[in-house]
């Protein structure tokens, strides 16, 4: 094997993006291998599996392959034992006993435990650890399984059920001391909520889990775990091995991360797709380059309606560039971007703030009201606005775009009061994240919470909601006072009847 001459750092970082290729890297620094069948030992992987890895590592000039009679020799260069020390690759030992002993401390959401001899297969079981909503520590419950075909199952819907919103996917039944606990997982899009059913219940609060980390631990503490397993025993290149090397893989590079994510919000593998399949998801993402736009999008609309709501959008925002455009929104956001809540506040709460920050500097009193559709619209600029009459596809309901003159809104006609809150949430959405594109859709993601809480509080103010039931009026007079339905009053009042009925 011949070293690729190139001295691209660039290479360098792509190639060390990849787990397995660190690993080769670290194991030739710590081990110096004296041929490429000790290495593929060493690392419990098949051999033309570890030459894929190390004709990666010569080409970044990571690694050289000296010729030492019959034998290849692979060693690091300078530049590989610079990379290898600043990554720690050359203690890797220590640190894994350390990682090892502070996640005892504090379990990971998911583990794994074998059973007998590696030579044995890889039966055991999967463990979920779940704070108790009582305050008693920890709950483990268990799945037993055969673990290799869990974790394959597992990847073989990666892409899906982290990145598919809206749409919970189910781990499986787990046993607990006092009875089955079902979990799944369900997107929220930059957070992911544990679904549990049965015996134990977890604080809401609780079981939520950063996507990021959710993803680094079944990696490390699910996934990994098992691939080593099947590695001790001798099973090489089996097919859950490959499909952890290909996400690795496919998470190493931005623009194949941002496809898989994208076809996994379509609720498709990213894998071994049709050129016109494929072809699509590229438009889509150059069309729509602020991925939680994308996501949401591509959530509510799914593969088989992307071809339908495309068009909808592209043919809704040319017909109505002339009336529907929101002049006043781009400065009203800048005069209200100092109010933004931050990222970590709760959706609700960002678009709730954000609605009476408004309120507040259009003069607009608890009780007042913006009478009716056309009222709003004119309200952010626009001369005149028309409702499409033309249904969305999928649980699509509206649109923002952008134009020179600035955001243009597309929402289908849904009867008056339910236009004027979509619409709502279309312009929430602008004042809270200045996205130059985002949808309206039917579906339960943190960015949709943000434009429902934001339209809520913007057309039917909680306060003046309160005020007005708790003197006597109808709920439904009510209502009709604000421009809104019904069930928008009663979620406004039963959730702050307790902070303003006294007031």
């Amino acid at each position: 094997m011949r070293a690729v001459a190139t001295s691209a750092p660039e290479d360098a970082f792509k190639v060390l993006a990849s787990a397995g290729n660190r690993e080769l890297l670290g194991l030739i620094g710590r081990e110096a291998p004296q041929s490429i069948s000790a290495l593929s030992e060493l690392a419990g992987r098949a051999q033309p599996n570890v030459s894929r890895s190390l004709s990666a590592l010569v080409g970044a000039t990571l690694v050289t392959v000296r010729q030492d009679g019959r034998a290849s020799v692979p060693e690091l260069t300078d530049l590989g034992r610079e990379k290898a020390s600043e990554l720690g690759l050359l203690d890797a030992p220590a640190r894994a006993q350390e990682a090892i002993e502070a996640s005892a401390a504090e379990p990971s959401f998911l583990t794994v435990r074998f059973d007998g001899a590696p030579d044995d297969g890889v039966r055991g079981a999967v463990l979920a650890h779940l704070p108790r909503r009582d305050g008693q520590g920890i709950a483990t419950v268990g799945l037993e399984t055969d673990l290799e075909a869990w974790a394959g199952a597992l990847l073989d819907d990666w892409w899906r059920m982290l990145y598919r919103r809206d749409a919970p996917h189910p781990l499986g039944t787990f046993a607990a001391a006092s009875g089955q606990v079902s979990i799944a997982l369900k997107s929220h899009g930059p957070r992911i909520e544990r679904i549990v059913r049965g015996p134990i219940t977890m604080a809401r609060d609780a079981a939520f889990l950063a996507l990021e980390e959710l993803e680094h631990d079944l990696i490390a503490h699910v996934l990994q775990p098992v691939a080593t397993r099947l590695r001790a025993g001798r099973r090489f290149d089996r097919p859950m091995q490959a499909k952890l090397a290909r996400l690795e893989e496919t998470r190493a590079f931005p623009a194949e991360h941002a496809f898989a994510r994208t076809a996994g919000a379509l609720g498709i593998s990213p894998y071994d797709l049709g050129d016109a399949r494929a072809d699509a998801i590229r438009r889509l993402i150059e069309t729509m380059p602020d991925e939680d736009v994308r996501l949401d999008f591509a959530s509510a609309v799914l593969d088989d309606e992307l071809g339908a709501a495309s068009e909808w959008v592209s043919g809704e925002l040319r017909d109505h560039a002339g009336v529907n455009t929101m002049r006043r929104l781009p400065e009203l956001a800048r005069q209200l971007s100092a109010v933004r809540l931050p990222t970590s506040a709760r959706p609700w709460q960002r678009g709730t703030a954000m609605a009476r920050s408004l309120r507040q500097a259009m003069g607009l009193g608890p009780s007042a009201t913006l009478i009716d559709l056309e009222h709003l619209a004119e309200s952010f600029g626009s001369d005149y606005f028309a409702a499409s009459e033309t249904k969305a596809p999928a649980v699509l309901c509206g649109y923002q775009g952008h134009a020179e003159a600035g955001p243009i809104v597309v929402v289908e006609d849904d009867g008056p009061e339910r236009t004027a809150f979509t619409l709502a949430r279309a312009i929430g959405d602008y004042l809270v994240f200045e996205s130059r594109a985002s949808c309206v859709a039917n579906r339960y993601t943190d960015r949709q919470a943000v434009g429902r809480a934001f339209a809520a509080e913007f057309l039917a103010p909680a306060e003046g909601v309160v005020h007005m039931v708790e003197e006597g009026v109808p709920m439904e007079r009510v209502a009709r006072h604000f421009g809104t339905t019904l069930r928008v009053v009663h979620h406004q009042y039963d959730n702050n009847a307790d902070r303003f009925a006294d007031a």
